[in-house]
């Protein structure tokens, strides 16, 4: 939500209606991941609350959004809000992302020597977040891009890789952690 509040800010757009469409975005997850985008739809179309406080045609654009917001979604958001959520939706927090990558070789995937984790993360980051990635910035708002941009320094800079993940190591997996 503040994600959506935030990007949102730099937009003509209703703020209660994005407000709701990023409370809403994920709540189908409850049904599956694969479709929860769909489910998602559904229940805000469902909801007839909305009703009190919307027009029947700001909750079909809601209902769009939410079904659009997808970051795998590799058609372009029907309205603005689509493509606010979406983006908003992306985790481009680097510290976190490769952090959860390292934790997932050492803990999925069993690598327990160092530079091998060292090359399977940053491997992981090049298809995720590199040039072919498979997300789009629809609006690529100043915010999204600076931090994309920070993900993708560390693709590119073997070096810093090693340097920015020997302090997360030292941050979050030594014995003193």
């Amino acid at each position: 939500m503040q994600n959506s509040l935030a990007i949102a800010k730099d937009f003509d757009v209703d703020l209660n209606m994005v407000y709701v469409i990023a409370a809403f975005h994920d709540l189908g997850l409850a049904v599956n991941r694969e479709q929860h985008h769909y489910h998602s739809k559904i229940i805000l179309l469902s909801d007839q609350t909305l009703l009190n406080f919307f027009t029947k045609d700001d909750i079909n654009i809601m209902g769009k959004a939410v079904e659009d917001h997808r970051a795998s979604n590799t058609n372009e958001p029907r309205s603005i809000y689509g493509k606010i959520v979406s983006e908003a939706d992306l985790d481009l927090n680097a510290e976190r992302i490769i952090r959860r990558i390292l934790e997932f070789g050492m803990d999925v995937l069993k690598i327990d020597h160092k530079d091998v984790l060292l090359q399977e993360a940053q491997h992981h980051l090049k298809q995720k977040y590199g040039q072919h990635r498979k997300f789009n910035l629809w609006i690529n708002h100043k915010n999204s891009q600076k931090a994309l941009n920070d993900i993708q320094s560390y693709i590119d800079d073997t070096v810093l890789f090693e340097e920015y993940t020997n302090h997360l190591f030292e941050t979050y997996f030594s014995p003193s952690n």
